[in-house]
């Protein structure tokens, strides 16, 4: 009888907890499983951000398109822009993405601004990278457009 009665009160001081956060979606870290090497993979995962079962979804990439490595790695400090990706996983290979970049250069095919990634938001639903320069990136509740302040 006790455990039951101690079964119900952690179920009941669970259910308190979960609904004192502002969302289920405060829970959810996009960056779990995105540090992988080719050697070494801890889930080939990306951090996607999107609508529940949408099409497309957005990932920051940091990593150059040329890279031999994946293009998200969570400890650089390079930011290539905004991805626009289809791709559910990393072994699956990419099709049709396009990439909102952080600056527009004629001299150079793709150039990386810097920002420092522990003062980045990911969320399912919103990127803000405060350190960017010259500005910020801020997606907003990803409404369909990247702004840039």
């Amino acid at each position: 009888m006790n455990n039951l009665l101690d079964l119900i009160f952690a179920f009941k001081v669970m259910i308190g907890s979960i609904q004192a956060a502002d969302s289920l979606v405060d829970y959810v870290n996009v960056l779990a499983g995105t540090s992988n090497t080719y050697e070494l993979s801890t889930g080939g995962a990306t951090p996607l951000m999107g609508r529940p079962f949408g099409f497309n979804h957005w990932s920051v990439q940091t990593e150059p398109d040329h890279a031999t490595v994946r293009y998200f790695n969570p400890a650089s400090r390079s930011f290539y822009g905004v991805r626009c990706t289809h791709q559910p996983s990393i072994w699956i290979g990419d099709y049709g993405y396009f990439l909102v970049n952080a600056i527009i250069s004629h001299d150079e095919p793709q150039q990386s601004v810097s920002f420092a990634p522990l003062q980045t938001t990911y969320k399912p639903h919103y990127f803000k990278s405060s350190a960017l320069y010259p500005g910020n990136a801020d997606m907003g509740q990803l409404n369909g457009a990247c702004e840039t302040i």
